[in-house]
Formats: structure tokens, sequence, C-alpha cells
């Protein structure tokens, strides 16, 4: 063979063979020879999917190693190339979710987040989306976007991983101790119990006096919470006994030397107070009823307040009255709560003292009790619902007042005048109510003089006076009996010993007076009550006195009717008829839920209110 010929191209050898045969002989082996390349091409395609296929699972499966052997930088470096989604490649959402999963143990949140996000875009309903919400819900929570960590929770079907989630959102919210974050968390968050059971362990750790109490029963009742972890309603036990232990706590102010160390007139109240509940054990002897009383002095101090706390003794008692002043008193309602024994103020309308503390009551009604229930009544006993109030400049007449409209206005009532007078200028109430025209009329007999009220005579059903000083209610008086018309008077029985009032005229009027402390002077239990004070104390009782008494028997007859937690039985259904005082109706509340109001007939305060189941 020549030396050419064996350099001779494949390709060439093949086109000399063809050039050798007929031309049809010729296309049919173009086409075989067309076939067996593109066949030959198909194979070496087929061959390198194959390979690169084993290349993606290859190294996934290396970098996943690395992330369960916890080298998490390593993992991330392997798996990010084939976190893409390209053809061939399925590994693409698993690389992509343990590089999430590595980039989160290495502190890198921000990376975490994204490739967890990029999945839910891109791999919508891969079979592991569940764990995928489960890990991002867990980074929102930490993030703080908490409506995204919830939603994220709710996506969740499997109900294994929705519960490890839950698991992970209680575990997270559980470390949030900030009353104000919780707060603000459950305003956004309204309808979370984990929040909301956080949001209440963190108030029950609050001091009784800092607690929430109206939100921390709404939490509870809304909730279904443990009512007895959060002390919403202690599962009481009453306990009836032959002799029951009082503690008195008031401030008596004596020396080391045991003589009055205050200014005498100044404290008369509280031995007023002090011998009206001695003179009530008395009355209590007498209808068989057992009672001790342990008097202890708070000086009005808190040291000396809470010594007197930490005596053994003070934890067996049956219930506590007083103390009266506000530092003494949180000290001691503390101390209640803590130890489940209930106290009473004799002598308080202020709803600050019930507040907190369930086992804290109130023989007298608050100002809010005191006017919703005013303004019930004035419902039942007027047509005209068109109502006046005046009150003065004291912080006090503002708060009666501003129930007062709130309560009438909850009753269907008009508030046509609602008016802040000035102590110096009480002609004012005058002035409002008997502004008028003076017109002469003709008549057969000749002309008269007719008024014409700017406030037409009967348009206001009655007027409200909220006032600290007698003189805004006198002129309201005066104004009222010039008017001559139908206009109900309505005010507190404070001022009844102010001679500036005229009773006669208060009866003319048909005045309605607020009286929740107003004794029947006429009672025979009364008049029993004041021979029996004078002859044992060598003086005539005032109104603390009666308190005194009235809180003694009345609470002495709880005790032995229904046993040391007297609420149990008594709160839901119970009233309690008086001694001296209009009486007792508690309704579920800790402060007296009945008002007596009164009027002048014949000369004598008649009761409109009496008290009923």
């Amino acid at each position: 063979m020549k030396p050419s010929m064996t350099k001779m191209s494949h390709t060439g050898m093949i086109i000399t063979m063809l050039g050798s045969i007929s031309p049809l002989k010729r296309k049919i082996k173009q086409m075989k020879l067309i076939l067996f390349v593109v066949s030959l091409m198909l194979a070496c395609t087929f061959a390198l999917q194959g390979y690169a296929q084993t290349d993606f699972q290859k190294e996934f499966e290396k970098g996943k190693a690395y992330y369960l052997e916890g080298r998490y930088n390593f993992a991330m470096q392997v798996l990010q190339p084939i976190t893409r989604s390209e053809p061939g490649n399925p590994f693409a959402p698993y690389a992509a979710y343990y590089y999430a999963l590595s980039a989160y143990y290495t502190g890198e949140i921000p990376n975490a987040r994204f490739m967890l996000m990029q999945i839910k875009t891109y791999f919508p309903n891969w079979e592991k989306i569940d764990e995928v919400n489960l890990w991002f819900s867990r980074i929102r929570l930490e993030e703080g976007d908490f409506k995204q960590a919830l939603d994220l929770i709710e996506e969740i079907k499997d109900r294994n991983i929705k519960n490890e989630a839950n698991l992970h959102k209680k575990a997270f919210i559980s470390t949030i101790k900030d009353e104000k974050e919780l707060r603000d968390l459950f305003e956004s968050m309204p309808n979370d119990r984990d929040v909301a059971e956080q949001l209440a362990n963190r108030i029950v750790k609050n001091t009784v006096e800092e607690q929430d109490r109206e939100l921390l029963e709404y939490l509870v009742g809304t909730f279904e919470l443990d009512e007895e972890k959060y002390r919403i309603k202690d599962r009481l036990k009453s306990l009836k006994k032959d002799t029951y232990r009082i503690a008195v706590l008031l401030p008596f102010m004596f020396d080391q030397q045991g003589f009055n160390s205050g200014t005498t007139l100044a404290n008369n109240f509280v031995f007023d107070l002090y011998k009206g509940i001695l003179l009530g054990q008395q009355k209590l002897r007498e209808l068989g009823i057992k009672v001790e009383i342990h008097a202890y002095d708070t000086k009005r101090d808190s040291l000396a307040t809470q010594k007197i706390i930490e005596m053994d003794e003070m934890k067996n008692m049956d219930l506590i009255i007083g103390p009266l002043y506000p530092v003494p008193f949180r000290i001691v309602s503390r101390f209640s709560y803590e130890n489940r024994i209930n106290m009473i103020n004799p002598l308080s309308n202020n709803s600050a003292i019930i507040a907190n503390n369930p086992y804290s009551f109130l023989l007298m009604p608050t100002f809010e009790t005191m006017m919703k229930q005013t303004a019930a009544f004035m419902n039942k006993k007027l047509g005209n619902k068109n109502a006046m109030i005046f009150y003065g400049t004291a912080e006090r007449d503002s708060l009666l007042a501003r129930n007062y409209a709130q309560a009438l206005i909850d009753e269907g009532f008009v508030v046509v005048r609602y008016e802040k007078i000035d102590y110096s200028d009480t002609k004012r109430i005058t002035e409002i109510l008997n502004r008028a025209s003076r017109v002469q009329s003709p008549s057969i007999e000749g002309s008269h003089e007719e008024i014409f009220y700017e406030i037409s005579r009967d348009s206001i059903g009655h007027i409200f006076v909220a006032a600290e000083r007698a003189s805004l209610i006198a002129s309201a008086v005066s104004a009222l009996e010039n008017r001559n018309g139908n206009t109900l008077l309505l005010f507190r029985n404070t001022m009844l010993d102010n001679s500036v009032i005229n009773f006669e005229t208060l009866e003319r009027l048909n005045a309605q007076i607020i009286a929740p402390d107003q004794a029947n002077y006429s009672d025979e239990r009364f008049v029993k009550f004041k021979q029996d004070f004078i002859k044992k104390f060598k003086s005539v009782p005032g109104k603390n006195a009666l308190a005194g008494y009235e809180v003694m028997v009345s609470m002495g007859r709880l005790l032995h009717r229904y046993g040391n937690y007297f609420q149990v039985q008594f709160s839901e259904k119970g009233t309690l008829p008086g001694e001296i005082l209009p009486g007792i109706k508690f309704s579920g509340e800790n402060d007296n839920q009945h008002v007596s109001i009164v009027q002048f007939i014949n000369q004598q305060l008649i009761e409109q209110n009496p008290l009923t189941r």
C-alpha cells in the first residue's frame, strides 16, 4: 500500500467509497450513516446527564452529612451551588432547606430566612413545606414579627409539626417578662391563648394593689385559664366557729406611755368608731354570738403596720376591720390577699380599696355603685327623662357628677346641662334656673305680668347637685322653690347637718336624698343604741360610732350564719337588714349594692328605696 493511502482521513475514505457506488445505493448509505451518528450523539447526551445527576446527589449527600455532623459552614459551602432550581437538579429544595438550617445554627438568620422564603416561592407544594413553615415561623418569632409567625403556623397541615411549632411559640413567649411588652403583644394578638396566659402570669406576680384585676379576670374567663391559680375564685371552705377573732387596725396614735399622741380633736372620729365597735360586740354577746376583738395601732405608719401583720396571731384572724389610711391599707390588703383573710372598711366609698383584692369589702357602696343605683331608682320614679347636673370644685364633686351623668345616660336619660360651679359663685345655679322674661298680658280684669322661663317650668325631671358645701345645694333649693314647678332635687345627705338647708323647704320640694349611712332616728333600735352608748361611754354617738356599731353587728351576724368566708353563700343571693343603718346587699360584688334614698315626709326621713333581695 502506498504511503499516501495510509494518511487518508476516515472521512475521505467514506467519500471515496460512496463515489464508487450507484446514486440510489449512495443515498441509502447516507441515511444509515446519519442515523448512526444521531444515535451515537444521543447516547453520549444520556451518559452525560446521568453523570451530572450523580454529581447533584453526591454533593447533596455530602452537604447533608456536614449538617448532621454540626459542621454548618462546610454544609453551606457544599449545598449553596445546588440550591438553584435548574433542569436535572431534583435536590434544589432539599439543599436549600439544609442550607437554611445550617445558616440558622451559624447565626446567619437573614440568610436562613431568605432561603426558606425561596423554598416557599419556588416549591410551594414541596413535600416538606410544613417543616419549612415550622422553621420560618421560629425565625419570625425571634425577629419579633409575631403576626407572620402565627400565619406561618396556621399554614402547617401536619398535626405533629403544628404542635411542635406551637411549643416553639409558647417557649419563646414565656421568655418575655416585661408587662408592657406583653400587653402590646396581646393587643396585636388578642386571640392567642399563649400570649394571654403569659400576660396573666405576669400580672399575678404583681403585688395585689398593682394587679390589673379587671384584665386578669378577662384573660382567665375568655381563655378558660385556671381560676384557682390566678386567684380569681379561690376554692374556699367556710368554717363555722364557736368564737370568731376580729382584728381592728386603726390609727389610735398612742405613744409609748399609752397616751394619745395625736391631736385629740382630730383623732376623735377614730375613737368614736372604735366605741361603736365595742358596743357592737356587746350587742352580739346579747345575741349569743361570740367575737374576740384584737385592737392594733397602725399610727398611720408603714413600719408600725408592717410589724402588726408580722405577728403570728394575725394569720389566725377571721376578719380585719380597717385600716383607714392609704399606706397602712396597702400593706394590710396585701397580707389579706396572701393569707385569704377577709377585711372590711366601714367608712370609705373608694373603689380602689376593693379593686384588686377579692377579700376586701366595703360596708358602704362605692361612689360608682351609689350613682348607678341612684340612676336606676330615678328611672323608676320619673317619667321625665331630662336631667341637669351641677357640681362643685372638689375632686369628689366631679367624680360623683361624672359617674352620675354616665349612669343616667345608661338608663336612657338626657343630661341637658352638665356644669361645674365655683363655690364663690353659688348664685350661678339660681341664675341658670330662674333666667326668664316678664311680659304684660291682657285679661278681662286688666293686664297682668307673666313669667316665661328660658328653661320651661316642668321641662326638667330632676336636678342633681354634687357638692361638698351646703351653699350650692341651698342655691338650688332657692331656685327650685322660686320656679314652683315639679322638678325634683337630688343630693347626698352629707349636708343635712348644715343649718343653711331648711328641712321644711326640702319636704315641699319632695327632695330625694342619697343616704347610704343614714340611721332612722325614730327607730327603737337606734334609740336603744344611743342610750347604751351614752351609758357606756358618757358621750353622744356620732356618725362614725354608728358605722362602727353597724359593721361589728352585721359582720358578726354574717360570720355566725355563714362562717369565716361568709361571701361563699351570702354574696350572690343574700341581703342583711341593718341594725341601725339601711342594710347590706353584696350581690356578688365587694361593696354594698344597696343605696338608701330618703325623703322628708311629715318632718321625718322616710326610706324610698328599701332593701330588697
